[in-house]
């Protein structure tokens, strides 16, 4: 049997069971057995001619299946006698009514309609599966209508911060910003060092700094402009915390009156390009170990800086493979033959000619997996010799007469009071990580706004971002972005404002916390956000590549995260005592016994069964959930140290057994925290935006209550029923949030050009 797009090349009384055929061959929906079944139906079917049941007989044999171009023909045939309907037919049964011959038995047409039923086919499914209406594609962004103006709700999330942003973007927007060579290491680090010094001169770099050394004296400012500037370029922000963050930053919190006058002014400005050199090669995080010692000399009233082995060397120094001319190095200073802990000490480099100083070695780390804008490279002296007052003196201090003085006695707190000036630079590093997944989202939600895929049969193509597992995928991390602005700025407003031990401490604990919490999930995000944009993802122009690259180091730097978890550890520990976050490990042990023996808060029996929507999205319920959480991981933590310890294990050892349990309470406390902040915000944005935001923060609550469910069922807070309600509550959220995908992401203020990805302009 020849195949030919010519009706009237087959009985008339054939034609009405073309679409059943065609479906059926199509998809390949019927096994061998089945077909024979069908054959011997329709052959069956009263009133047809000998010629029809003959091409029955044929088109229904397993054995010689039609071929490609006559099931074609098949749907060609169909389409054409549809081609002028104002709609589709309902059913198989109508487009076998639409082909049959103007005079028809009823029995051919009630033989389709019963076959089909009998199969599962008399659907309007079937009838797209045939007739396929060409959709009109476009690569113009789909316009949508916003419930909220994203733009004011931008302005609100800013505040008071929104000068200074708005002055940041216009800087990195400009000409002079665009064009990084960034396959170019050597010219790619040459253009970032111009980016900085254009920074120094334009005000931003002295924009923390005390006013009376020429500075904005505005801490607030610098966090908000590092933010962003990581909107820009990555190892431009990184370079300009190492200049003017770290390095300056060290000077400005270590270093007495003298010596912020005499620095500061040429650090802001850019003029004089400095390191922070406390990593070494041997002790990362564990920086009251570190190595380098110096020693000062009485004889000629000097202090000598030795690296006495590889382990070590300064590694790692951003601003020490090219630019740098001075570096903050950190030491054990010995005075009198007698350690007194770390300090810091101001150590020439380079001359003006950028060559290395004698004693001092220079080593370039090369190219890295990222952020090759920065020159980071390794520092080693050989007994470089410094003058007395290259030690920054504001806590510890060595006279003219070689005695060492310091107004705080411990050599414990001292150390962990120079550390406190690490607060404000995780602050900048979770703000700046923060800044780079909003980018891959703001890429990611677009481009599934815009790609479309599969979709129902015969029907147009589907927007992914319709999807329920894209939907799942990306739109709790809108939630987790949005948690993380609001939780980071009141942190930031929290930093300046702390006036006493208490509110530092208690900021020191969550910008180690949130440091954690914005960086891992920086990393989660931007491979999630790859791997939504399928291969476009993958391409270097759409800048994925390039966000991953650059942020997966600030899971290590500022801190490495699981270390710095083990220390929010240790503060939540202390703190449940009424301690301080300094004490040693010691310390804390006498407080086990409180904390475990500390009852939780009675459990709900009628929440932990509840299933009612309502209930679910509260977030006063689902703050009491994460609340009772943490305690209970606290007390089990502070149990599982004392039955240890009670037993004659060494502290030392018992720390280290509960180690995850540590990590995991951390890590609970932090979302909590986050989720608290983030409900507290809502209120202050815009009024059209908060409906819209309300469910944002309850996705982000039950999004971990779900992540977390099986604890929550070990424990018995939740029934099992109660555990499958929340999964589908989060859903139901889903599809509330999805149409305002695409104004969230814009609510996050990312110009298109600072974008950069074709994908998602």
């Amino acid at each position: 049997m020849e195949a030919t797009n010519n009706a009237r090349a087959y009985p008339p009384d054939l034609l009405p069971f073309l679409p059943l055929l065609y479906v059926v061959w199509e998809d390949g929906i019927l096994t061998d057995a089945e077909l024979l079944q069908l054959r011997e139906r329709l052959e069956r079917t009263p009133d047809i001619s000998e010629d029809a049941r003959r091409v029955l007989r044929h088109f229904l044999d397993p054995s010689h299946p039609p071929s490609a171009d006559a099931v074609h023909d098949w749907r060609s045939m169909i389409e054409a006698a549809v081609q002028a309907l104002p709609s589709l037919p309902a059913s198989l049964t109508e487009l076998a009514q639409l082909l049959a011959p103007h005079e028809h038995p009823r029995a051919i047409v009630a033989a389709v309609a019963a076959a089909a039923t009998e199969i599962g086919l008399e659907t309007d499914e079937a009838v797209r599966a045939v007739v396929r209406r060409p959709e009109v594609q476009s690569d113009d962004r789909p316009a949508v209508r916003h419930e909220f103006d994203p733009e004011a709700l931008c302005n609100a999330s800013f505040g008071d911060q929104l000068e200074v942003r708005e002055r940041t973007l216009a800087l990195v927007r400009a000409e002079s910003f665009a064009g990084a060579p960034e396959h170019n290491t050597s010219a790619y680090r040459e253009w970032v060092f111009e980016r900085i010094v254009e920074l120094g001169v334009r005000g931003f770099g002295r924009l923390g700094y005390p006013k009376d050394v020429g500075g904005d004296g505005d801490q607030r400012a610098f966090m908000t402009a590092f933010e962003t500037i990581a909107l820009r370029d990555l190892s431009v922000v990184v370079k300009f915390g190492v200049q003017f963050g770290l390095f300056g930053g060290s000077i400005q919190h270590l270093g007495a009156a003298n010596q912020t006058r005499t620095y500061l002014p040429q650090i802001g400005r850019a003029e004089l390009p400095g390191c922070f050199a406390m990593t070494e090669t041997g002790h990362g995080s564990n920086v009251r170990q570190i190595e380098t010692v110096a020693t000062y000399r009485p004889d000629d009233d000097t202090i000598s800086v030795h690296t006495p082995s590889l382990s070590a060397r300064k590694d790692y120094i951003g601003n020490a493979a090219r630019h740098g001319r001075l570096a903050t190095v950190f030491a054990q200073l010995r005075v009198a033959g007698r350690s007194v802990g770390v300090h810091a000490f101001l150590v020439p480099i380079r001359d003006e000619e950028s060559n290395p100083l004698p004693g001092v070695t220079i080593e370039d780390c090369g190219q890295k997996m990222g952020l090759n804008g920065v020159d980071n490279g390794r520092l080693s002296f050989d007994n470089v010799v410094i003058p007395r007052a290259g030690l920054l003196s504001r806590f510890g201090s060595i006279d003219e007469s070689g005695q060492y003085a310091s107004s705080i006695p411990s050599d414990g707190r001292r150390f962990f009071t120079m550390l406190s000036t690490l607060v404000g630079g995780r602050i900048s590093v979770a703000l700046a990580a923060l800044s780079a997944a909003k980018s891959g989202l703001s890429i990611a939600v677009r481009y599934a706004e815009r790609r479309k895929q599969f979709g129902p049969k015969g029907g147009p193509e589907t927007p992914i971002m319709d999807y329920l597992t894209h939907q799942r995928r990306l739109l709790p991390l809108v939630a987790t972005a949005y948690a993380l602005h609001f939780s980071l700025h009141a942190l930031a407003d929290d930093f300046v404002e702390a006036d006493d031990d208490e509110a530092r401490e208690s900021v020191e604990l969550l910008a180690s916390g949130f440091k954690c919490y914005s960086s891992d999930n920086t990393t989660h995000t931007l491979q999630t956000a790859r791997e939504c944009c399928g291969g476009q993802g993958y391409l270097w122009e759409n800048r994925l590549a390039a966000l991953k690259a650059d942020t997966d180091i600030f899971t290590t730097f500022e801190g490495d995260n699981t270390v710095l978890y083990l220390q929010v550890s240790k503060s939540l520990l202390g703190a449940y005592g009424g301690q301080f976050a300094g004490m040693d490990l010691l310390g804390y042990v006498r407080h086990f016994g409180r904390i475990a023996a500390t009852s939780l808060k009675e459990k709900n029996p009628i929440a932990a069964r509840t299933t009612d929507a309502d209930q679910l999205r509260s977030h006063d319920n689902i703050a009491a959930a994460m609340r009772y959480r943490v305690e209970s991981l606290t007390r089990s933590a502070a149990a599982r140290l004392k039955s240890r310890i009670d037993a004659g294990q060494d502290s030392f050892e018992a720390f280290v057994e509960c180690q995850d349990h540590l990590v995991e309470m951390s890590s609970a406390h932090v979302e909590h925290e986050l989720f608290d902040r983030f409900r507290s915000s809502v209120g202050k944005l815009p009024p059209d935006a908060q409906p819209t935001l309300d469910k944002l923060v309850s996705l982000f609550g039950l999004s971990a209550l779900e992540r977390e469910r099986g604890w929550f069922l070990e424990q018995s807070y939740f029934e099992p029923p109660r555990a499958k309600a929340v999964r589908r509550e989060v859903n139901a959220l889903l599809g509330e949030i999805r149409p305002h995908s695409v104004a969230l992401i814009e609510g996050f203020g990312i110009p298109d050009d600072l974008l950069r990805a074709p994908i998602a302009v």
